[in-house]
């Protein structure tokens, strides 16, 4: 569960109060958790986790970013533009989008070196070891 809050906040620590990074750890510990529960019904072997916690701990902190900003924290981190991004709701539409071309982008790149892999040197050990 530490690991899962230290992942949630890590994107939005500049720009959201002290109390939402509680709410943020919080919420990412439970994100972690059903995350690892869903792998394990559905069978899917991930012996360090690296999806429950950089995946969907991730991408909750990525989406808390746009939840829990404000305009007074972003203009304190010392983001150059004036405006009210967070307080309309615009930056949360930017993380959606944001978060969607990452994994966009990752699944393609992962594919294709995967692809590559299993084409020239394959992917799988031989059953001798």
């Amino acid at each position: 569960g530490i690991l899962a809050g230290l992942v949630g906040i890590t994107a939005n620590c500049s720009v959201v109060d002290p109390w939402h990074a509680v709410l943020i750890g919080f919420f990412s510990a439970w994100i972690y958790y059903g995350a690892r529960r869903l792998l394990f019904f559905l069978k899917i072997d991930d012996p360090l986790d690296a999806f429950p916690i950089h995946g969907c701990c991730g991408y909750w902190g990525l989406l808390a970013t746009g939840i829990f900003c404000t305009d007074e924290n972003v203009q304190y981190a010392a983001y150059p533009n004036v405006n009210t991004a967070c307080a309309s709701g615009e930056q949360f539409g930017v993380q959606v989008v944001g978060g969607l071309i990452i994994f966009v982008w990752s699944f393609v790149v992962s594919g294709l070196v995967f692809l590559g892999m299993k084409m020239t040197i394959g992917i799988r050990v031989s059953e001798e070891v």
